[in-house]
């Protein structure tokens, strides 16, 4: 057997790469890369918009896994028509795009853990993977149950897919950071907080990404999504 060492080069490598559906962020942040993990952060409903944003973009050409934490006590955890509705402002049919996304609710941290083992043990094939409400089965002092859910859709990265991970601010801090253990801001590669800006619009603060951070972009609030500032804000 040959000891030869063989190199690649960088510009050799073909990273697929999803768009966040917002033409400026992507050119902050350079999309969602395959097989690296994307966090956003903020306060609802803007949020929830740009999570609608993104799987809408990419369930027009991708299949989609989104995975749900949170106690059904503390209400509605997703909402397939305003995904219907995303899906549709990207020019994507309804009908087949929702066929695309899978969707596994989790109400417990018993069943989240459930659903890592079964991601470790059999990844299925997805674009994009991505985990509305991250933290809000755990406290703090559960973050480590939180990591090893996190290790179980290390086998999503391996098959290329690209992870994007939705979570509110952290309570505890009087600084601008996502609620999570620390480890969650050397996971991902890309970090973006989601803010309320003046009246119909959102400010996302690019806090770590591929460009010289932070890095500001603004979006306007369509019903469910968030959609390109046209001409000068």
């Amino acid at each position: 057997m040959s000891s030869k060492l063989t190199l690649v080069k960088a510009e050799d490598v073909r990273l697929k790469r999803l768009s966040t559906g917002l033409r400026e962020l992507d050119r902050l942040t350079g999309g969602l890369v395959g097989g690296a993990a994307h966090l956003f952060y903020g306060l609802e409903p803007a949020l929830s918009r740009l999570f609608n944003t993104i799987v809408g973009a990419a369930a027009v050409s991708e299949r989609v896994l989104v995975v749900t934490a949170r106690d059904y006590h503390r209400g509605r955890s997703l909402s397939t028509f305003d995904l219907a509705e995303a899906v549709s402002a990207f020019g994507g049919d309804p009908l087949d795009c929702l066929g695309r996304i899978l969707v596994a609710n989790a109400y417990s941290r018993e069943q989240l853990a459930a659903l890592g083992g079964w991601l470790a043990a059999q990844a299925p094939e997805v674009g994009l993977a991505a985990v509305l409400h991250l933290t809000d089965l755990y406290e703090p002092h559960r973050y480590g149950e939180l990591q090893r859910f996190l290790g179980g859709l290390r086998g999503l990265l391996a098959r290329g897919a690209a992870l994007a991970l939705f979570t509110g601010p952290a309570s505890s801090s009087q600084l601008p950071r996502p609620d999570g253990p620390h480890f969650l801001r050397h996971f991902c590669a890309t970090i973006v907080r989601v803010e309320k800006a003046k009246r119909g619009f959102a400010r996302l603060v690019v806090e770590k990404g591929p460009v010289g951070t932070p890095a500001v972009a603004y979006a306007r609030c369509t019903g469910p999504i968030l959609a390109d500032v046209e001409g000068w804000f």
